[in-house]
């Protein structure tokens, strides 16, 4: 029996079941005084126990100056034991504007032999403004191959005010020899805003365009990669991802479900950075899960199986935002032994009244 699962790997902890990524600091918005200062989650099963953890820091002014999350990852024979670390930096000048980011990446990973495998990454980002208005940031992020890709990005607004486009040109600078991967390039993407939302989005490199995404109220309802695959999204009245399937060549190959719950998210307690324009996520906002459901479709038979199922049950504070949460992941593959994952989540703010 054939199954397609290429889409359908299980991710634990905070990032998944709330939306808050570790590594996507630039969302934000927010109305609540409070500020997340760290998230707590555990992942135990006969199989693993997952561990992470996440401390947010601010300045005087209230600006997120540091973010730090790890993951510790171990199984019984230490083979596979995984460290994760990312450590995040902010710089402001003296009125307030991000000037800087930085952002250090490591992973070391147990291989059968007992030895040790690191990789590492890192990127930095320098930002421009214009009458105290985003208008453009230079990034250079170095691979685990030592390969340095350069983005430069310009902003472009109305005499409103209003982002009109995003520009984004990418340029490898460096790329060593042995490098298992070789970037094209310059590649460039161009996004067209109005009120805030994606209307138009464009591919271009030396020899080509394209359209690769089909929006819809600023949502990303079908994407197309290379390969005959395809992604269709479907979204809540509340700009939540709910459905995602995937294609290729137009045969559907699986899909999940995402169910979600009126907690608000510790991601919406951090500041928005000065001078930046809001902006719409192309694929939904950012929420607190309480059900994912993957399925997969059988090759041969057409018949659809349900590979696992992922729920939480969220406590709040007076404010609304996600105080803790437990659950569970269940495996249900008929071809997969019984396991069964407990999870639990606790999340710590400050200046909340």
């Amino acid at each position: 029996m054939k199954t397609t699962t290429r889409f359908l790997l299980l991710i634990f902890g905070s990032g998944i079941l709330t939306g808050c990524d570790p590594s996507r600091p630039k969302e934000a918005a927010r109305q609540s005084a409070c500020r997340i200062q760290k998230i707590m989650a555990t992942a135990q099963s006969d199989v693993y126990s997952q561990q992470e953890e996440t401390n947010f820091t601010y300045n005087a002014d209230g600006n997120l100056t540091q973010k730090a999350f790890k993951r510790t990852l171990s199984y019984p024979n230490g083979i596979g034991n995984q460290l994760y670390t990312v450590m995040d930096t902010y710089t402001y000048d003296a009125n307030g504007f991000l000037t800087t980011s930085a952002s250090q990446t490591s992973e070391q990973t147990t291989r059968p032999n007992n030895t040790i495998h690191l990789q590492q990454r890192s990127s930095t980002t320098t930002y421009s403004y214009t009458d105290e208005r985003l208008t453009g940031y230079e990034a250079r992020d170095q691979n685990p191959y030592g390969v340095v890709t350069r983005s430069t990005v310009v902003l472009n607004y109305d005499v409103k005010g209003e982002l009109l486009t995003k520009t984004d040109t990418r340029t490898p600078e460096t790329v060593p020899a042995d490098a298992p991967e070789k970037p094209s390039g310059p590649v460039q993407r161009i996004w067209t805003y109005k009120s805030g939302q994606v209307i138009d989005y464009v591919e271009k490199n030396e020899t080509t365009e394209s359209r690769p995404l089909t929006l819809q109220n600023g949502l990303v309802t079908k994407m197309a990669l290379p390969g005959g695959y395809t992604q269709q999204n479907t979204y809540d009245n509340q700009q939540r991802l709910i459905k995602t399937e995937e294609f290729v060549n137009n045969q559907l190959t699986g899909y999940y479900t995402q169910e979600w719950s009126n907690a608000k998210p510790a991601i919406s307690t951090l500041p928005a950075f000065k001078g930046h324009p809001p902006m719409l996520p192309e694929f939904g906002v950012t929420g607190v899960l309480s059900k994912y459901s993957p399925y997969a479709i059988n090759s041969q038979t057409n018949a659809i199986q349900h590979i696992s199922e992922k729920t939480s049950t969220p406590t709040v504070n007076a404010q609304g935002l996600v105080e803790s949460t437990t659950g569970e992941i269940r495996l249900l593959h008929p071809n997969a032994l019984p396991q069964r994952t407990a999870l639990t989540e606790t999340y710590t703010y400050s200046n909340c009244q």
